[in-house]
Parts: C-alpha cells; structure tokens; sequence
C-alpha cells in the first residue's frame, strides 16, 4: 500500500499526540510507503496548514498513486472526506481524546458528521470506540489499535543513586530514603491531581510517614497554573508542602527516564469532568517499561493503557480509600513493588510495541480497502 499520512501535531513541536505521530509515522514506513504531510508548530495556524494539506496530499495522490489516506486525528474528518469524494481514495481517520469528546456543539455536530462518511476510525482506546458509537457512528467501522511505544527508547538507568544526586541538585529538593509518588502529566483538572493532594496523599503519609510526591508535566497557561495554585494551597492548608514538588514540562527524555527510574509508583487519580476524559494515558506505557507499577482510577480510556494485575492497580472511579490503600500497598511491600514492576516491563514490550500494533494496523487498512473493491 502506499499510504498518506497526515497529521497536524508533529514535532518540533512539544506533546504526548505530537510524539506519538512521530512514533506511528516512523513504525507505519517500517511496514509501508509512507508520505507524510504534517505541521509542527502552532495550532493558531492551522486553517493555513488545511490549504498545503489539500495540495500536498492532491500531489501525492495524483504524482505517487497514494492509496490510502490516513488523517492524524477527527479534528481532519473534513480534509479526509475531501480526499476521500474527490479522488475515491480508502480514507481513514484516529481517535485520540479530545478531539473525539470536544464538547462544543458546533464542533459536535459538524466532525462526527464527515467522520460518518469516512472508510474508518482508528480508535486509542476502547472507551474512545464507545463514546462514538453514542454519537452516531457505525461499530463496524471503529476499530481499535492502542497507542504504542519504543521500549529501546527507554533504556534502564543502573545507578540510581546517581540519578537520585542528579534530580536533587537539579531542583533542589531532598529525595534521599524518600518513598517516591510520581505524576506525569499536565496539570489540569481532570488528572485529579488537586484532588489526589486532598483526599488520598494526607492518607498516604500517615501510613508511609517518608513518601513524597513529584509533579511533572506542563504548569504554563490559564488552566494550568490554576490547578497548580489549587494543589499548593491545599498541600499548605494540610501542612504537607514539605512533601509536594513541581518539576515542570520536562523535554528531556533522558532526564525524564531517569525521574522514572528513581520513583516507586506513577499515579493516574484522573477524575470526571464535563466534556473531558483520558483518551488512552501513554505515560502509563512509559512507566511500566520503566518497571514503575501504576495506580489508576478506572477512568476513560486508562483501562486500555492499565491492566489490573499486569502492569498496576486499577481502582474503582472515586474509591479515594482503595486508591489510598493501592499505593501504600507498593510502597511498603518492596518485593510486590518489584514483581510488578518486571511484571509491567515485559508486558508493555510483548503487547505495546509498536511493531505488534502495526501489523493490526495495516491488516484493518487492507480489509478496508479489500471491502470498497468488492462493493
């Protein structure tokens, strides 16, 4: 097949969407020729990047006999039904989050439409598939290939007392015989992170009286520096604001990698909220490869990414106290926090690799493309 591909977040461009398109572009040539079309830089230009995407993806069409056009996400249903009415192609798009759940009625009511039209939508999660069955679109044509990842990419840190030196000199914060509770994301409301500081970390520290919290993830912007006030004024109000550091956007995947490999637990306390959820978690993956056990409320689509028992503990959406419990519980025990941390590494490789997704991938593109033929 020769595919096109074409996405709108890309790097140089910073975020989990832009990393995991450049990820699948690379692992899709791996398997087929591929031409890309993507942007990589800000979302405010994007009405300028639909115009070169129509040209660019027309050429590729009509100069390299492109196939198959697969669009990066919903918010290009409308591009993707271009291609697919003028030039007849296989026309599928992906389904990562936001861009499936938007709850703007406009935008509600225009993309499900033109995503309807298309051959197929490749959904991150399970969760994702459902929510656009509720609106409308056919089951059969939803098919679900979870994000993946390079476990290479993650090599295993050995001295991790150097990394410990280096993370305590870089931030200036004492990690040294510290129980470490490590959030990766973006500090927005529904990562639960203002509640977990609340609800479940005071709870925590009674039982494991060292453990402490490192928060890293974007804190620039309205809705960000929002939540991160709300998390200090609670940890102050709590007088437990000896015990909570903000890292910041960490760019470096290196130094990331080794924030992983000094921590004992990632936690997901992601909560509900209108017109938002999680559509996959990929740092859930980058744990588990870093063999970090996970801990989880069962929200959205993180039941695709934490499999209870493989890789973490998925607890029961608003059971602060079993959350609470879950993570004493691999604190404490070290020979369970280990077992599942091996556990998690090898099961993130045998069943996230890129390669495995892939072959998934382009065995639905060609049953697609095999059906339009017979119709």
């Amino acid at each position: 097949m020769r595919i096109l591909y074409i996405t709108r977040k890309f790097p140089p461009s910073i975020g989990g969407m832009q990393r995991q398109s450049y990820e699948f572009y690379n692992a899709l040539k791996e398997k087929e020729e591929v031409f890309l079309v993507s942007w990589g830089h800000s979302q405010k230009f994007l009405p300028f990047f639909l115009a070169i995407a129509a040209v660019k993806g027309a050429y590729h069409i009509l100069r390299h006999k492109a196939d198959v056009v697969q669009v990066g996400d919903m918010v290009l249903a409308p591009l993707g039904f271009m291609f697919k009415l003028f030039f007849r192609r296989t026309v599928f798009a992906m389904s990562h989050g936001k861009d499936t759940y938007f709850n703007n009625a406009l935008y509600q009511y225009c993309i499900p439409g033109f995503a309807k039209r298309l051959d197929g939508i490749i959904c991150v999660s399970d969760f994702l598939k459902q929510v656009l069955v509720s609106r409308g679109l056919d089951p059969g044509k939803l098919f679900v290939v979870n994000n993946g990842m390079n476990a290479a990419d993650y090599t295993e840190i050995r001295d991790k007392i150097a990394a410990v030196n280096e993370i305590e000199l870089k931030y200036g914060i004492d990690l040294e015989n510290k129980k470490i509770i490590l959030s990766v994301s973006r500090l927005v409301k529904r990562k639960g992170l203002s509640h977990f500081v609340k609800n479940i970390f005071p709870h925590i520290v009674k039982g494991v009286p060292d453990a402490v919290l490192l928060l890293a993830g974007e804190d620039a912007g309205r809705e960000t520096r929002k939540e991160k006030d709300a998390i200090t004024e609670i940890a102050k109000r709590l007088n437990i604001d000896n015990r909570v550091f903000f890292l910041g956007n960490i760019r470096d995947r290196g130094l990331l990698g080794r924030i992983y490999s000094i921590s004992d637990v990632l936690i997901m306390p992601n909560i509900v909220v209108k017109g938002e959820s999680e559509g996959f978690g990929i740092v859930a993956l980058e744990a588990s490869v870093s063999r970090v056990p996970v801990i989880a409320f069962s929200v959205g689509g993180i039941p695709d990414a934490v499999k209870n028992g493989e890789n973490g503990i998925l607890v029961k959406k608003g059971d602060n106290d079993g959350f609470a419990q879950a993570v004493e519980r691999i604190l404490i025990d070290e020979k369970t926090r280990m077992d599942l941390g091996n556990k998690a590494r090898e099961f993130v490789k045998k069943n996230y690799d890129w390669n495995v997704l892939m072959n998934r991938y382009v065995e639905i593109l060609k049953k697609a493309r095999g059906s339009r033929r017979v119709t």
